[in-house]
């Protein structure tokens, strides 16, 4: 694709390594397509050293309801600046945005409540206004029980210009809103084509086993699950032990930190706990992993998109999906399982013939994955030229 075009991306941030990894997706995409291509954030979204950091674009959006003047005024003032200001502060203005992203991962749901769609619906009204394509990259979506936000939903899905469910579940969600559906597609998370890179200190955790903990499995399950998810981990990390291997703790986000620092107090010896910002290190080091424990999704699929073994637990259906997709549902775990269930499984996966099967399948679903994803790429180009 030759000509530049201006991406504005929604739903992601700094906030989270899931969204980083979505934008760094987007960004290698993007510029294999045209060197030239500008990608932008909203002002808000992190902070200018954040956004500089990581080749983005300032996009001038202050849309308040306190200070509803300021966003026009500061669109008015840069607008009429010659360009090699506006280039040399990195700054894109809302009249130069040719297409929006929504990369948010997991938003329109009765999970996440009225608003979170209401305000988008809104934002992509007034992109649409301008004339803007506006594209939702493969997420989770759904349940949609709550009539409002059917409604605000439904209007979503007749303003963007296509939209990728990342699984099946979720389109069936789509579908229990509007049988209109031509603009939407089933793809995989596009994360799994990015490519790895390794921190110095790697090489010490190449091929020991790697648990990923995750603070919601104790805020957003019941208590049947949260009273059980810590007893699941120590047993796990036991018997890795025991087994004569050293388990460490990724830490795949900062709120999962005092998760970490709890089970280290539980477990019978104490175990490395490795904190590491740059999600691309992070992928590296689970490439490198003997199997993974995990409960953040992306590094699931950081995981299992390089053929690494996982046991994984969720806390809703978009673990479900991930498993099926990699044909090794039945690592999916559940949390009320017995614990002798749950250790023959990972026992299954620390050598042997199980675990070279396992690996086997794992691998050739990655493959695939990798090329519906690339497909997908495909399909957003077609839908800029059209």
């Amino acid at each position: 694709m030759e000509t530049k075009i201006n991406y504005v991306v929604e739903g992601v941030g700094f906030h989270n390594k899931g969204a980083q990894l979505m934008l760094l997706a987007i960004q290698q995409e993007l510029a294999t397509w045209n060197n030239n291509n500008s990608v932008s954030l909203d002002f808000r979204v992190g902070d200018i050293q954040q956004r500089n950091h990581n080749h983005v674009k300032h996009l001038l959006r202050f849309e308040s309801d306190k200070l509803p003047w300021l966003d026009l005024t500061l669109n008015t003032v840069f607008s009429t600046a010659p360009n090699f200001i506006r280039d040399s502060l990195n700054v894109v203005l809302k009249s130069d945005i040719d297409v929006v992203l929504d990369a948010s991962g997991f938003r329109f749901s009765d999970q996440w409540g009225l608003k979170a769609t209401r305000v988008r619906r809104q934002l992509f009204e007034n992109w649409k206004k301008k004339d803007t394509k506006i594209i939702l990259l493969p997420q989770a979506f759904g349940p949609f029980t709550q009539p409002e936000i059917q409604q605000e939903f439904d209007q979503i899905l007749k303003l963007a210009d296509l939209i990728f469910a990342r699984d099946q579940e979720s389109f069936n969600h789509i579908q229990s809103v509007s049988q209109s559906l031509d603009n939407v597609k089933i793809a995989p998370d596009f994360t799994n084509l990015l490519e790895p890179k390794w921190p110095s200190y790697a090489s010490k955790l190449i091929d020991k086993p790697c648990i990923i903990p995750n603070a919601r499995m104790l805020d957003k399950t019941d208590s049947c699950v949260s009273n059980k998810y810590l007893d699941l981990l120590i047993a796990c990390i036991d018997f890795l032990q025991e087994k004569g291997l050293e388990p460490f703790i990724l830490i795949h986000e900062t709120f999962d930190i005092s998760i970490a620092e709890k089970l280290n107090t539980l477990t019978k010896k104490k175990i490395q706990v490795i904190q590491e910002e740059d999600p691309l290190y992070l992928k590296g080091i689970l490439g490198d992993s003997k199997l993974v424990i995990g409960s953040r999704f992306h590094g699931l699929i950081s995981s299992l998109s390089q053929g690494i073994p996982c046991l994984g637990t969720g806390w809703s259906h978009k673990y479900e999906m991930l498993f099926d997709e990699y044909n090794c549902s039945e690592l999916l775990i559940n949390v009320g399982d017995e614990i002798s269930k749950v250790l023959n499984k990972l026992e299954s996966l620390i050598e042997g013939e199980q675990r070279e099967a396992v690996v086997k399948t794992i691998k050739a679903s990655s493959e695939k994955q990798k090329k519906l994803s690339t497909e997908m790429w495909d399909e957003v180009q077609r839908t800029l030229l059209a």
